[in-house]
Order: structure tokens, then sequence, then C-alpha cells
């Protein structure tokens, strides 16, 4: 399950949330907000680029796709 970020656009506290694909657009409840003691109003956003990552292979593998050296 993806891990996502919301921000509360009224006391800037970021909060992390799992979710699966199908709930990614429902804010954090009440037991995910960590020591959030004054729970009555947030305005929850969720931070789309948070997510994202890039994963690049090392570039010591050779010389391209498929070329896996010689015998």
């Amino acid at each position: 399950m993806p891990l996502y970020t919301w921000v509360c656009k009224l006391t800037g506290l970021e909060v992390e949330v799992i979710r699966s694909f199908k709930e990614y657009d429902q804010p954090p409840t009440v037991e995910e907000c960590p020591d959030d003691e004054g729970y009555t109003e947030h305005d929850w956003e969720r931070l789309i680029s948070a997510m994202l990552t890039v994963n690049k292979w090392p570039t010591s593998g050779g010389s391209g796709k498929g070329n896996w050296g010689s015998k």
C-alpha cells in the first residue's frame, strides 16, 4: 500500500498515512494525527509531489539495456 502525505492548510500539520489505491483521497482520521489534541478543524491537502521518487539503475553494469558482457 502506498504512503500519502497530507498537510493542513490552517495549522501546517503534516501527516503521512497508508491508504489503498481506492482510498487515496480520504484525509487523515483523528487516530492518524500525531498528538493533535485540538482536532476540531482541519483543511487537508494531499501533497502529490511528496510521494514521487525516481530510481535509476547504476551505470557500471554495461553500456546498454540487454548488454550482459562477453563470455
